[in-house]
């Protein structure tokens, strides 16, 4: 079983912790909390590790661990629990991906909530058919990575401030998720677009088609993060124009379910007034 990292190596609590564990667990179980454990704490500063109770350290290694394992199949795991003498501790559990820390830190500060202990490892889990844990490994050598993370706030939060944050969090992800999902689609539609720009050629003047495929290609080489695009139809109305989604990808899909009917709400106030969304037809918008 791998070490923890040179760089941060291992304060004496986490021997005892590892102790604790094999006194208390019995293999399989033991050994992948003891690996878990490495990798939760290992890169944690001694400064920190000073402030945490062994007891109290083992709970909430066990209690994160068996979060991670209940996940099974879902995309997304988040809940608030207590983290004693008197605070909130916000964990979250997701296949590893781009922008994670950062979208969970957003919807923290977001809701007017600070955050004094960040712990993110990326984990080596092998699940079986059913989703459940079965092995702890290097994130370097897994087939599949893992985001964990406990995130300690600042002040303890009644009960409908932490469901109002877990609610806030799970749908800054799976908007996160949407997104990333559909990178390659959005970047074949900006490429459709610099296509029918530069087919503009004769049409426009040489000076706009030149502006416009040079965003589109800069658009394109990695310099925009790409959160979401529609594509609308122009369709003769009868006073006025009117155009309508015909295709859309990440944060801009039109809404098919319940949960996101709202947030396609706000997003069709973004077009022109002129424009309506035919929302009898959203479900061509996916």
């Amino acid at each position: 079983m791998p070490a923890v990292s040179d760089r941060h190596a291992a304060h004496p609590l986490l021997g005892e912790l590892e102790e604790l564990i094999a006194s208390r667990e019995s293999p399989p179980r033991s050994e992948r909390l003891t690996y878990f454990a490495r990798v939760l704490l290992g890169r944690t500063l001694h400064e920190r590790l000073r402030t945490f109770d062994l007891e109290e350290l083992y709970r909430q290694t066990c209690g994160l661990y068996d979060f991670a394992d209940a996940r099974g199949l879902q995309p997304i795991a988040v809940r608030m629990v207590e983290s004693p003498p008197a605070g909130s501790a916000l964990e979250v559990n997701l296949p590893d991906g781009p922008f994670l820390v950062d979208t969970v830190r957003a919807a923290v500060q977001g809701a007017g909530h600070g955050v004094r202990l960040l712990l993110h490892p990326i984990v080596g889990v092998e699940r079986d058919a059913e989703g459940r844990i079965v092995r702890i490994t290097d994130a370097r050598e897994a087939s599949g990575r893992e985001s964990v993370m406990r995130l300690e706030l600042e002040r303890h939060l009644a009960r409908e401030e932490g469901d109002a944050l877990v609610a806030a969090v799970r749908e800054a992800l799976e908007e996160l998720q949407q997104a990333v999902g559909d990178f390659s689609a959005m970047l074949a539609m900006v490429e459709r677009m610099a296509a029918a720009a530069h087919g503009a050629e004769g049409v426009r003047s040489a000076e706009e088609v030149e502006e416009t495929a040079a965003f589109l290609d800069w658009l394109r080489d990695g310099h925009f993060i790409l959160l979401g695009a529609r594509a609308y139809t122009l369709e003769e109305g009868a006073s006025a124009p009117r155009c309508r989604c015909s295709r859309a990808r990440g944060w801009a899909s039109c809404a098919t379910t319940a949960n996101r009917a709202s947030r396609a709400r706000r997003l069709s106030t973004s077009c022109p007034s002129s424009c309506t969304s035919d929302s009898s037809r959203a479900g061509t918008c996916s």
